[in-house]
């Protein structure tokens, strides 16, 4: 995992279908996390968490998985 609050911008979309192992694989591609177990591991952390919406999101490349 990435530590800090990452650098630089990357616009991020999610599409409709996306489970979250896809979007923790793109995003990880993206150079967004670093991994995709740690990018799962923060998905699955917040139970009640309302999931991750259809659309465009601005983020940083070399983010922590938490906060992206």
């Amino acid at each position: 995992d990435f530590a800090g609050p990452g650098r630089g911008k990357v616009s991020f979309e999610v599409v409709d279908g996306d489970s979250s192992a896809q979007i923790c694989r793109n995003l990880t591609e993206s150079g967004v996390v670093a991994s995709v177990p740690a990018c799962i591991d923060a998905a699955a952390a917040d139970p009640e968490s309302p999931g991750i919406q259809v659309g465009f999101y601005p983020l940083k490349k070399e983010m922590a998985a938490d906060d992206a």
